[in-house]
C-alpha cells in the first residue's frame, strides 16, 4: 500500500521510498538511492508500479533517482519507465526496472 503524506513523503508498505516535490513548477517524484540499489542484471533502477500509479495520480510526470554515493541525479518520465522498463516482481511487488541508458543525468 502506498501512502503519500501532506509533506510529500511517499511510503510503500510503511517504508519511505521517496518524496514528491515541486521543481521548476512541476511535481516530480525523487527517490534517494545508493549504488546498492542498482539492479545489475538489467543495469538500472526499479520503481514500484503502485508508487508510479500513486504519484501519477497527483500529476507527477517525472521520476528522479538521486544516487547518493555517486552524487548524481537521474531523471526519466513515468511514460518512459512504463514503456522502456523491464517488468519484474520483487517480494510480490510489481516493478519496472529502467536501464540507466534511458535516464537523463541532471545536475543537483
Amino acid at each position: 500500500m502506498v501512502l503519500i503524506s501532506k509533506t510529500g513523503r511517499v511510503l510503500l508498505n510503511g517504508r519511505l521510498v521517496g518524496f514528491v516535490s515541486e521543481v521548476g513548477g512541476e511535481l516530480v517524484f525523487t527517490s534517494p538511492r545508493t549504488t546498492r540499489h542498482f539492479f545489475r542484471k538489467f543495469k538500472g533502477y526499479g520503481f514500484s508500479l503502485a508508487v508510479l500509479d500513486s504519484v501519477s495520480d497527483l500529476g507527477v510526470k517525472i521520476v528522479r533517482v538521486k544516487v547518493l554515493d555517486q552524487r548524481k541525479m537521474l531523471a526519466a518520465s513515468i511514460e518512459t519507465v512504463k514503456t522502456k522498463g523491464i517488468p519484474y516482481v520483487w517480494r510480490g511487488d510489481k516493478q519496472y526496472i529502467l536501464p540507466e541508458t534511458f535516464f537523463t543525468e541532471i545536475s543537483f
